[in-house]
């Protein structure tokens, strides 16, 4: 699609908003569109820091999607983590084929899949103002969460280097001056348990807060293996992790404030991902899984422990004038995780998926890796200043010192209980990046209702990599070094329209350039290198609260280029992790977040997005499968061994992610019962950068549902509820290398249905 018709797609995309707002408004009850009804019912505001200033999401010109506290409590039960979220935002999708310890974070169709502890992603995670830069940082759990923000598309001025794609932001409660304590417990399925713990209050009058955050989540193992030799009931998918955050409030007054805060967390039984061969089949894909037994010939493990402290100062220089301090400090201090990648034993039994002709080699070949990190650190310092210019403009000036340090050995053993298990191939990685940069962004209000936005930031980036391979030889261990030193640089920024046509109604437009540094992937002696990537994009909305603000609707149509994308090479044949530049892609579509409160009694929650992507490189070939699949792409003449990928979505990019959640209360004694049920829906993807017929993972859906009762004091809460109810069974993730002696088609697969009680208690 070239750019001209893509913007006229944009526009149509556009007009079609509107006409949804407009049927949208024909079809709310008559009583709503007359105002008959209590004013006193209706739609809360919301309250977002998207651009690092407190406002009100119907003014801020950017498309944001906002994951309040109930909703998120609702979606993590049963043990949730990170990639629970997936889909409950318009745009927003996560997956992850390492377990519960290394989540990837896609918006508009744009992520990255390499799994590698070094590999960088277009979607940065936010933590109270502190990034998450280290995948593994990223599966701190989401607890004594206020709010998650999902800042939609490049966020180059206040955000940095490695956003092109958008940001996850989650805020966490802070401490009060009045006392508070909460006590949440969820007991479900497979002696899932959950507890929440939270003290705040007043430690010193008028001068120190406090706020103390506890979390137990756990899980037995519960899937069975029954590989020949190797059988055990109950052999994994468990876990047990503890985190915690504590949190100190120096606010002598008005003027001055100082909030300390000290975090943790430990997963020491953990379970590393659940491979399974034969849920592909080739020539017809994905034929189906018991969620409750594998065949493996090696132990899952997974250990993971974390730690950061965090300060951040606010001083009123003067009555237009503030500065802001925020001091980060996160360290890995153990990373350890070993499982059976290829989801199968020598020892059988065979599963339907495999190969005929290499099935006297069992299921699969014989692999196990993992990686365990050696030293880890991260540190940032951020300055900012904030003010007004007169009665009509307000500004932030500010820069950013970031390093982080990370080394890591990687191994892969074939399986230790066969004789023709062979000394291990590993590598040993370090890298070192340091950032600086500074930034603005200025607001000026040109009249009473048009408000102009203008940021700009400059990034200078330095990365140094080694890695040392090391793999068997027939006579003897041979070993190589790789180094290199990736420098850039780099201009970006925004300006946006905002125009208030009423009281109700706000439209803006936004031109955004972000970008992401080189990348560095090593895998099987091959190091490969990608040239940094910048984003370009365009996009228009409206934010409408009506019908007596009883329905919020934010509709936006977006347009977006990236040239030079970094995209991954996992697995094919050359059995590689890697990566390639693309000249080109494009994506476009649009997202609608929806909110509508007809009365006491309902509230109804829903959004919807498309968001097709397009790889635009004709010459741009890569190995596709290592053996039996079918491919689809054109073979590249240049290359036979090779196929063009050429108009080819991005790796893990649904054209369609739809959500909506419905919640009815009637009063029942001194409180109120009330059912909840929630949904998320994706459409295909591919999670490759070639496509066969095999690997095209089918459309998703999965809900849930909580029927509980809260008195109207809301100082107790009693629920049952229930997670993928409909017993949704679909492949999350695949593996694609290929070995001499066979293939994997190996893939991780959802959750299984969960279904559990759960209390919470308020004083």
């Amino acid at each position: 699609m070239s750019k001209g018709t893509a913007r006229r797609t944009l526009l149509k995309a556009a007009s079609r908003l509107a006409l949804v707002g407009a049927l949208a408004s024909l079809s709310t009850p008559a009583a709503a569109q007359s105002g008959g009804a209590s004013n006193e019912v209706g739609i809360a505001e919301i309250v977002v820091t998207a651009m690092k200033r407190e406002q009100n999401l119907q003014q801020v010109p950017i498309s944001v999607g906002v994951i309040g506290q109930e909703s998120l409590d609702t979606i993590v039960s049963a043990g949730g983590d990170l990639v629970a979220l997936a889909g409950r935002v318009p745009s927003l999708y996560v997956e992850t084929s390492s377990g519960r310890i290394a989540p990837r974070i896609y918006i508009r169709g744009f992520g990255n899949v390499a799994f590698d502890p070094i590999a960088s992603q277009p979607v940065s995670m936010v933590l109270d103002e502190v990034v998450l830069e280290q995948s593994r940082l990223k599966s701190f759990p989401t607890f004594d969460i206020d709010r998650v923000e999902v800042l939609r598309g490049p966020q180059g001025t206040l955000f940095g280097r490695n956003t092109p794609a958008g940001v996850v932001k989650f805020d966490s409660k802070k401490p009060s001056s009045t006392f508070g304590a909460s006590l949440d417990v969820d007991y479900g399925r497979f002696n899932q348990r959950r507890v929440e713990a939270a003290v705040s209050g007043n430690l010193v009058p008028d001068v120190l807060n406090a706020r103390v955050a506890l979390l137990y989540n756990g899980m037995d193992d519960w899937i069975d293996n029954i590989a020949v030799g190797f059988q055990e009931e109950n052999y994994t998918g468990g876990f047990e992790e503890i985190a915690a955050r504590v949190q100190l409030e120096f606010e002598p007054n008005a003027s001055f404030s100082n909030l300390v805060k000290f975090e943790y967390h430990d997963q020491w039984r953990g379970t590393a991902p659940v491979f399974r061969a034969g849920v592909i089949e080739v020539g017809r894909g994905f034929v189906g899984v018991d969620f409750d037994k594998v065949a493996l010939d090696s132990p899952q493990e997974s250990e993971l422990s974390q730690w950061g402290l965090t300060n951040k100062l606010r001083a009123s220089l003067t009555d237009d004038l503030q500065l802001d301090s925020v001091t980060g400090y996160r360290e890995l201090t153990k990373v350890r995780s070993f499982g059976d990648n290829d989801g199968g034993s020598l020892s059988g039994p065979i599963f339907p998926g495999t190969v005929p002709a290499l099935r006297r080699f069992g299921p699969n070949y014989a692999s196990e890796a993992g990686n365990a990190y050696t030293g880890h650190h991260q540190f940032s310092q951020e300055l900012r200043l904030s003010g007004s210019i007169g009665e009509r403009a307000d500004f932030i000036l500010g820069g950013l010192y970031f390093e982080d340090s990370v080394a890591f050995d990687q191994f892969q053993l074939n399986s230790f209980a066969l004789p023709l298990a062979r000394p291990p191939k590993t590598t040993d990685q370090k890298q070192a990046t340091k950032e600086w940069a500074i930034f603005s962004s200025v607001n000026f209000d040109v009249t009473e209702d048009l408000e102009l936005t203008v940021g700009l930031r400059h990034s200078w980036g330095d990365k140094d990599y080694r890695v040392r391979y090391t793999a068997a030889a027939p006579v003897a261990v041979r070993s190589q070094t790789f180094t290199t030193d990736l420098s850039d640089s780099q201009l970006t920024g925004d300006v946006s329209l905002r125009y208030r046509v009423n009281s109700d109604v706000n439209v803006y437009a936004r031109i955004a350039k972000g970008y992401r540094g080189p990348s560095v992937l090593a895998r099987n002696s091959r190091i490969s290198v990608g040239a940094e990537e910048t984003a370009w994009s365009y996009e228009a909305g409206v934010k409408s609260s009506l019908f007596d603000n009883r329905l919020r609707a934010n509709l936006t149509a977006y347009y977006y280029t990236v040239d030079d994308q970094q995209l991954s090479l996992v697995g094919g044949a050359d059995n590689v992790i890697g990566i390639v530049n693309a000249d080109e892609t494009e994506g476009y579509g649009f997202e609608g977040d929806f909110e509508f409160v007809p009365n006491d009694n309902w509230t109804i929650t829903a959004g919807l997005s498309w968001n097709p992507t397009k790889i635009k490189d004709p010459t741009l070939g890569i190995a596709p499968c290592g053996g039996a699949c079918t491919k689809l792409d054109p073979i590249n003449p240049a290359i036979p061994s090779q196929v063009l990928i050429d108009g080819n979505p991005n790796s893990n990019a649904p054209r369609w992610i739809a959500n909506w959640s419905v919640r009815y209360g009637v009063p029942v004694g001194d409180g109120e019962l009330y059912v909840l049920t929630d949904w998320f829906y994706r459409s295909k993807i591919n999670p490759f950068l070639y496509e066969s017929r095999e690997f095209i993972l089918k459309s998703r859906m999965e809900g849930g549902i909580r029927v509980g009762y809260r008195p109207t004091h809301k100082k107790w809460e009693v629920s049952a509820f229930g997670r993928n109810i409909t017993n949704e069974k679909a492949v999350v993730a695949i593996l694609d290398f290929f070995d001499r002696n066979s293939q994997s088609f190996s893939a991780t697969v959802n959750d299984p249905p969960m279904w559990g009680v759960s209390a919470t208690f308020r004083y």
